[in-house]
């Protein structure tokens, strides 16, 4: 057995079992202590009185919302709210998330008379309800058995949804880390594009993938039409790996001109470096790639190149 201490608890861990150990939150408890007069336990009890068409229901939610205040009332979902978020069977999540949301029907209503209601700013509520739901269902989700990765809702607001893709990603789950990027609604960057230059990247890495030719026009073929792929960090990679073949057919894919050459002169196809600089017509590029050939050959080969250089400006800028 193995213990693991956790920043909400104590994860235990058998060759069999996964368990999870820590002190009652606070929030559940004063929800579901049978002595609590917290406005979440009052609006809980209200919740299960109507289910059960019992008329305490009205009297409970009159405690909470009187005529001249909704103060009562909001405290009450935000309790019921918070409990669910701190708690982990599913099923008791859905009956303080329905509490809540029966309570929050009721922020724009006026019991006592209900002619005069005053619609109250109630969008924080409504947010609340929303994230909370959403976070909920990711978690719940992220401790089925194909995916196995069981954390409580603190520790998702404390590692955040860049972290959590991070570790989907080195399980190697692309599908589901897109699922979850849907679902959190997260800027391309920094969501599914990174997701596609990982998958990428695993292709490469893949030893059972020989083909170099078949890897690029892999990549190519998937990545090719989504705007916003930083395909140089995929060509930097296979460069890494010496995957020549794979970097110069991805060349040709929306990436900028100054990429192009700095990889061109990292594969010493230096006439082509060249001849993209000059064709270009930005004569600081083409000195750039100048200079970095004459760093990298004698004195006498680079002289010759000069003297077959068609660009008469830049012959004339070098002089």
């Amino acid at each position: 057995v193995w213990l693991s201490t956790e920043i909400d608890g104590i994860r235990i861990i058998s060759g069999r079992t996964l368990d999870f150990f820590q002190r009652l939150p606070d929030e559940v408890f004063n929800v579901f202590d049978l002595l609590s007069s917290t406005p979440g336990a009052k609006l809980y009890s209200a919740y299960m009185d109507y289910k059960y068409e019992n008329q305490m229901s009205e009297m409970l939610l009159n405690q909470l919302k009187s005529s001249r205040s909704t103060n009562g009332l909001e405290e009450a979902v935000k309790e019921c709210i918070s409990a669910a978020s701190n708690e982990h069977d599913p099923s008791i999540q859905k009956i303080l998330l329905k509490a809540a949301l029966f309570g929050r029907a009721f922020l724009c209503v006026n019991l006592n008379n209900p002619k005069n209601s005053i619609r109250p700013t109630v969008s924080l509520i409504n947010d609340l309800c929303t994230n909370v739901i959403r976070d909920l269902r990711l978690i719940n989700n992220l401790q089925h058995i194909n995916i196995s990765m069981p954390i409580t809702y603190k520790q998702f607001e404390l590692i955040g949804s860049r972290i959590l893709i991070d570790r989907l990603l080195r399980r190697n789950l692309h599908e589901f880390a897109t699922s979850v990027t849907k679902l959190l609604r997260m800027p391309p960057e920094e969501g599914e594009n990174r997701i596609l230059v990982q998958w990428a990247v695993q292709e490469l890495v893949n030893p059972s993938n020989t083909n170099e030719e078949a890897i690029a026009d892999t990549i190519k073929t998937r990545l090719s039409g989504i705007p916003g792929i930083p395909f140089i960090d995929i060509i930097e990679e296979a460069f890494k790996l010496k995957k020549y073949t794979v970097v110069r057919r991805l060349l040709d894919v929306k990436i900028s001109l100054s990429a192009q050459i700095d990889i061109l002169l990292k594969l010493n196809d230096k006439e082509e470096a060249l001849q993209k600089a000059l064709s270009c017509g930005d004569t600081d590029l083409a000195l750039f790639v100048l200079m970095r050939i004459k760093a990298s050959e004698p004195l006498s080969d680079y002289m010759l190149r000069l003297q077959r250089l068609k660009s008469l400006p830049l012959k004339l800028h070098l002089q």
